[in-house]
């Protein structure tokens, strides 16, 4: 998978395997945040990678498989439920498979099997502002 969907796959999986809302995923590892906006439901996504100042956009097939096109890589993507806590993902440009795992506490992995690419993320919980 092209490096510039990793993110956004992380937040898009995220949010469907999890149910939370988030305006946010950070790499666990550099520390860089990478901030969304939008919907992401299972049978529709539509959201701004405000990094990329591009949108990612689908609709689920009636099988469930969720398609989605990845507008500043230009790439087709899909993301299918495998078993709890697991979607099944294909880049349909490389023909790389990659899995979107959740842990506890927010805690996403996106694992690129054939790129070897091996990625840990947070989804933020949003900030509630007190008076």
């Amino acid at each position: 998978m092209i490096e510039a969907a990793v993110a956004a796959m992380a937040y898009v999986g995220g949010r469907l395997l999890t149910g939370r809302d988030s305006l946010s995923v950070v790499d666990r590892v550099s520390g860089v945040r990478s901030g969304f906006s939008g919907a992401v439901d299972a049978d529709r996504v539509n959201v701004l990678d405000q990094q990329l100042g591009c949108l990612v956009t689908g609709r689920a097939d009636d099988a469930g498989k969720l398609w989605l096109f990845h507008q500043e890589t230009m790439r087709y993507l899909t993301l299918q439920p495998e078993r709890p806590g697991c979607l099944a993902g294909h880049d349909h440009s490389t023909h790389h498979a990659f899995d979107v795992l959740v842990q506890d506490g927010g805690s996403v992995e996106v694992l690129d099997y054939q790129g070897g690419l091996w990625r840990r993320f947070q989804l933020e919980a949003p900030r509630v502002l007190v008076d």
